[in-house]
């Protein structure tokens, strides 16, 4: 056994572990997933009507999350434009990823032609909280079995003569 190379493989197990186990902590203060996973606002809408979900800020997704009684889509606006909703079962989920210099007003309007309950969340998302998540996860990954392929070689060998 050559104690210096087991020391170091155990010393980048540990490295590695570390920032496996913290990528998705990374990811989860910028995700705010507790603002959008539960529908926190209800107000009734007319039609024709807004609620004003709020900013957009400057390189970062604002991210939109509701549904409605009775079920029916409605639109989100962004800075003057619709942005594209995606729906499971009576949810409906839009992105909208500001590019802009300045902070977008998002929206949400009410297109039909009755008026309806709406229950809603929204919140912003750091795209670069998501990518250094990712990217601690990976190499994380990488120095766990770098780590361990070291502790291996460090047990197998033999000793150094003297």
């Amino acid at each position: 056994m050559r104690r210096r190379v087991l020391i170091a493989g155990l010393i980048v197990l540990v490295i590695g572990a570390s920032l496996y186990f913290l990528g998705p902590y990374l990811a989860r203060g910028s995700l705010n997933i507790d603002q959008l996973v539960q529908l926190r606002n209800a107000s009734e809408l007319e039609p024709g009507s807004t609620i004003a979900l709020g900013n957009a800020p400057p390189g970062m997704a604002f991210a939109v999350v509701y549904n409605s009684t009775p079920p029916s889509p409605m639109k989100v606006i962004a800075a003057g434009a619709e942005v594209n909703e995606e729906r499971s079962n009576d949810t409906f989920i839009a992105i909208y990823y500001n590019e802009g210099s300045s902070s977008a007003p998002v929206a949400l309007l009410n297109n039909n032609t009755y008026p309806v309950t709406v229950y809603y969340s929204a919140a912003p998302l750091s795209i670069y909280g998501v990518l250094y998540s990712m990217l601690s996860v990976l190499l994380g990954g990488l120095l766990i079995v770098a780590g361990g392929i070291t502790v291996v070689v460090g047990l197998i060998l033999r000793p150094k003569l003297k």
